[in-house]
């Protein structure tokens, strides 16, 4: 009899389950979906053959997933609390037909034990679909072959998922026995009838608080704009939290105050239909609820900046990676007097690296320098530069022959460059120096290097890349010669650039290489692979970029959940006060309108809020992020906007049909009673 009383309850409970239902679908569906990456082919591949980048990530991924699980058990009893609350007049009534505390816990159990089945099967199927995607949204941030992309299904991913999500089943079901068992019979009964206090302040009140919040935004503002308030050699970041923190609580609170006074001043506006009971009803909430929305918009603010960031950087990194290593291997021999180009390939061969067989398409170029010619002679300002440029402006700048740079870009497939005698060009790939050295250009400043005077031959500085280093694109300079003028100078270095023979094993290739070096500290020989340099470099800044667009999901749903578990308690709450518009005559519609409005207002509010700031924020956090790791870090509005659509729309919608059928079910009852 109780399971069928469980399976009837479930049927007829099944739209207060919504909410439920819709986050632990989602839950679900997101952890599964970032956990089974690795049973993606070509990731796994990846991990098996040089791991560092993904043999960081995944592990990662991992141990983030046990907090992001910990998070989510919160969320769950949070949401579970509602339906508890919703129900506990059905259960007052079970108590008064003499059925003991365990059965009515078990007949709550048992509901909780089929939405929960239903939702794991829902969000696994979700999350097997979502993975695809995410599949092959890392397959291209990692720079991988996305040809190599096959459908793939976790089944390790699939038992932690089950498991995960069992241990916080048996969490909200302890929760839910303890709850039970400790409510008193006129607690149940009168808890529809409980509603929440309408504040009344004085205009003044609000209008200082506002006032105190604009000069708490100021001083952040000042900060952060003025006086390098990101620096953390200060206490300006502590100094911008804190006011942030504090004025958008003071700024929430106050503004409904505020605004609910001087729309009652307009009485024409304020007595028409139900729009007193509208801004009343919104402004009480905002009131009432303005440590949630203050900590909601602070978590959707950092939401909107982490997703937005963690995808530009992927983005921004993977092209930056493909611009920075245009060939699939560069090795370097320095100066050797007695060194030539064909010697160094005949080196090669003879410290078996099997040129012939291992690399398709080469070629051998030589860095020259003169004695006589630094980087001061074509920076503009040596004085501005950040102090780890400072150290090279005496430093020898890199001179290539135009015949050797021209040979660099036709391996690249790229186009070749025009010099006359007399002439010089530079390339210059690195941020730190590239304004400086072509403002110093815009000058046509005339050099001497190797006792021959040079001008420039065009009006723009190249930007191209011809070398490999770990550091991504790090030429802070080189001077383009005619090859008469390169011949008088002095061999600093070789270089090998190199394509890669997609058949030979490249494990057996980077073996050969460390037998190449030798003695690291004394060997003349260095060099690099793509995926040497993409795993040291570029790997580093796509780990953190996927886990940030990771935890940024897994926020972005707290917050939406806490936004809308808060409105429907609310609404639950205070049904009675829309009874009364009904017993008053106000026409379904109209109820319906004002509930709209009141749930877009709520939700509305700390997404504005959020907005604004990551609008204000944002663009100094990517220049910070830009002079921190020496590599341009977009934000991707785009991807933002269509996270926030599906998954803030689809909170918004369950909570307004939720509230607004919590409230007819209330009306009908009452017309009954």
């Amino acid at each position: 009899m109780y399971l069928k009383l469980i399976f009837k309850n479930v049927v007829k409970n099944i739209k207060d389950y919504g909410i439920y239902f819709f986050t632990l679908m989602i839950s679900v569906a997101v952890f599964y979906s970032f956990n089974s990456i690795e049973s993606q082919p070509v990731i796994e591949e990846a991990v098996n053959t040089n791991g560092t980048m993904m043999g960081t990530l995944i592990p990662m991924i991992h141990h983030i997933s046990k907090f992001v699980a910990v998070m989510l058990a919160f969320l769950i009893i949070y949401a579970n609390q509602f339906l508890l609350k919703r129900r506990k007049k059905e259960l007052g009534v079970y108590m008064i037909l003499g059925m003991s505390e365990s059965r009515m816990s078990g007949i709550f159990v048992g509901e909780t034990v089929i939405i929960g089945i239903l939702a794991m099967i829902v969000g696994m199927g979700v999350g097997v679909i979502m993975s695809q995607g995410i599949s092959m949204f890392a397959i291209k941030m990692f720079a991988y072959d996305m040809s190599e992309y096959r459908f793939a299904f976790s089944m390790v991913s699939f038992k932690e998922t089950i498991i995960c999500f069992a241990i916080i089943f048996v969490m909200v079901m302890i929760f839910n026995i303890i709850t039970i068992t400790k409510v008193k019979l006129i607690d149940l009964l009168m808890a529809s009838r409980k509603n929440e206090r309408m504040g009344v302040e004085k205009t003044g009140m609000f209008v200082i608080v506002f006032l105190c919040s604009l000069i708490l935004f100021g001083l952040a503002g000042y900060l952060l704009y003025f006086k390098n308030g990101l620096s953390f050699k200060t206490n300006g970041p502590a100094i911008c939290i804190v006011s942030i923190c504090v004025g958008t609580a003071m700024l929430i609170y106050s503004v409904s105050g505020v605004v609910l006074k001087l729309l009652q001043k307009n009485k024409k506006w304020y007595l028409k239909g139900i729009n007193s009971f509208l801004v009343r009803q919104i402004s009480s909430k905002i009131q009432t609820n303005y440590l949630t929305m203050t900590v909601v918009s602070l978590l959707l603010t950092g939401t909107i900046c982490i997703i937005s960031v963690g995808m530009g950087m992927a983005s921004s990194m993977n092209e930056t990676a493909k611009n920075a290593t245009p060939y699939d291997v560069v090795l370097y021999k320095f100066e050797d007097e007695n060194e030539s180009k064909d010697s160094f390939y005949d080196d090669l061969q003879a410290h078996g690296m099997e040129i012939d067989k291992s690399i398709t398409d080469y070629e051998i170029i030589a860095a020259k320098t003169d004695d006589t010619f630094t980087y001061k002679d074509i920076l503009s300002d040596t004085e501005n530069l950040a102090p780890v440029d400072k150290k090279d402006v005496d430093s020898h700048v890199t001179v290539m022959s135009v015949s050797d740079y021209n040979a660099a870009m036709k391996l690249q497939g790229k186009e070749e460059v025009i010099l006359a005698d007399g002439q010089y060009m530079i390339n210059s790939n690195y941020r730190g120096t590239n304004e400086n050295i072509q403002a110093k250009y815009d000058s046509k400043p005339e050099i001497t290097v190797g006792g021959t005077k040079l001008v420039p031959a065009n009006d723009k500085v190249l930007h191209n890349t011809y070398y490999l280093t770990v550091v991504g694109t790090n030429d802070k300079g080189t001077v383009i010669v005619p090859d008469a003028v390169a011949e008088t100078l002095n061999t600093d270095a070789y270089m090998f650039l190199g394509m890669m023979n997609p058949d030979y094993d490249q494990q057996v290739f980077k073996d050969n290489l460390l037998v190449l070096y030798g003695d690291v500290i004394h060997s003349p020989y260095s060099g690099y692979t793509k995926d040497m340099i993409q795993d040291a470099f570029y790997g580093t800044f796509a780990v953190a970029a996927f886990v940030a667009c990771y935890i940024g999901v897994i926020l972005l749903i707290i917050c939406v959940a806490l936004l809308s578990l808060q409105q429907l308690t609310e609404t639950n709450d205070n049904v009675f006060r829309y009874q009364l518009l009904g017993k008053l005559g106000v026409e379904r519609n109209l109820q319906n309108n004002a509930l709209f409005k009141q749930v877009m207002m709520y939700f509305g509010v700390p997404l504005v809020v959020a907005c604004i700031y990551a609008a204000a924020g944002l663009p100094k956090v990517l220049q910070k992020l830009k002079d921190a790791l020496a590599m341009e870090v977009g934000s991707k509005a785009s991807a933002i906007i269509i996270i926030m659509v599906v998954i803030y729309g689809s909170y918004f919608l369950i909570t307004y049909f939720s509230c607004r059928r919590i409230i007819a079910e209330n009306k009908g009852r009452s017309d009954i009673d």
